[in-house]
């Protein structure tokens, strides 16, 4: 019984090495395909919004595919494959794992959310009027900002399982403790201009500081696989 956990637990962290390093190079490749710039800008209006989705619209639509590829699949695999790894005998530990892919799912749902809003602004653009392709690209905002909560749930959830068994060392809870403040302060980003804007810099930053700490535990499956070989 004991030889099949050890068993399990090389092949989960395997597969968060994999799916977390995959992750992070998906979602540097859909930053560098989607021309986020100009349509970030706090108080753009209505007809350049629709000129950039209509100018930008491939690139756009590749960057949204990408994004939706890294989270709501490879992002799935990453969380279900650590919630496996983190989870023992001990019923608390396995308990946070769970709440944290529990989290997993809601945030990738909040992103998904954001990549059909702006499919959808891109679609509009050649038709409807600057005004509709407005309200879906704030509605794509909106949602990113939102994607917080599950977010903060997500990374506290797991950092404290793997804290409870001794996979995760402390830098890896600086890491969750900067993720967790980005993203607190962007799900309260509903102002409409400076920091608490959508567009504000706790908003922008918010995605790298997840992806970042993604990195971190990718890193220490890694670790974990080469010391049990």
């Amino acid at each position: 019984m004991r030889e099949l956990q050890i068993k399990s637990a090389k092949r989960s962290s395997r597969i968060v090495t994999g799916a977390g390093f995959t992750v992070v190079t998906l979602f540097i490749l859909s930053i560098i395909m989607t021309p986020t710039t100009e349509l970030l800008s706090s108080g753009i209006s209505a007809n350049l919004v629709s000129e950039l989705y209509r100018e930008h619209r491939t690139s756009i639509l590749s960057g949204m595919y990408v994004s939706s590829l890294t989270w709501g699949a490879v992002f799935l695999v990453f969380a279900g494959a650590l919630s496996s790894w983190l989870s023992t005998e001990n019923s608390e530990v396995s308990l946070y794992a769970w709440i944290g892919f529990g989290g997993a799912l809601a945030e990738s749902a909040a992103i998904l959310l954001v990549c059909v809003f702006t499919n959808a602004a891109t679609f509009a653009a050649g038709s409807a009027e600057p005004g509709t392709v407005l309200a879906l690209h704030q509605a794509a905002l909106l949602a990113n900002n939102l994607s917080g909560f599950p977010t903060v749930v997500c990374v506290v959830a797991y950092t404290l399982a793997g804290r409870e068994v001794g996979l995760f060392p402390g830098w890896l809870s600086v890491l969750c403790i900067v993720c967790v403040t980005f993203h607190a302060i962007s799900s309260a980003g509903l102002a409409a201009t400076e920091l608490l804007s959508p567009v504000g810099p706790a908003s922008l930053l918010a995605p790298f500081t997840m992806t970042i700490w993604v990195l971190g535990v990718s890193i220490i499956a890694r670790r974990s696989c080469r010391s049990d070989i």
